[in-house]
């Protein structure tokens, strides 16, 4: 028999972590491929405290959890995003449901944009609802 924590690892396509302990990422269980839900998921693996931002979310900021599975969970292939610096996720073809043909700095509409600073990580969709997360805090914007 098995024991362990419920639930399973963050699954994301990696975006980057950052000096603070904190790993984000496209949601793979958002629906993958394209068009896709745009959902920003970061963790922090000091804790496992867990954020979700939906791409096309008006009225609220970021869904803030726990996951057991996400504590300690530090994968490879997420570059350093440093403090000071900027990383925005832009998609050529962005409507209330989907957000399709995106990357990393490139052309199209910004829907998610995380400025890294020495204390903190501070990521915003297109209509500037997000959160804010450190190596202490974690709340929505």
């Amino acid at each position: 028999i098995y024991r362990g924590p419920p639930g399973i690892a963050p699954q994301v396509d990696p975006f980057f972590r950052t000096n603070q302990g904190l790993w984000c990422g496209n949601s793979a269980g958002a629906g993958g491929g394209e068009p896709a839900h745009a959902v920003l998921s970061c963790w922090r693996a000091s804790d496992g405290t867990t954020l979700s931002l939906f791409h096309a979310e008006r009225d609220r900021g970021a869904v803030i959890g726990r996951n057991a599975r996400a504590r300690g969970y530090r994968p490879g292939g997420f570059l350093l995003l440093r403090p000071g610096r900027t990383f925005v996720w832009r998609c050529r073809q962005v409507n209330s449901e989907y957000a399709d043909r995106c990357a990393a700095d490139g052309p199209g509409t910004a829907v998610f944009v995380c400025r890294a600073t020495r204390t903190s990580l501070r990521c915003v969709n297109r209509f500037g609802r997000g959160f804010v997360v450190g190596v202490r805090v974690a709340q929505p914007v």
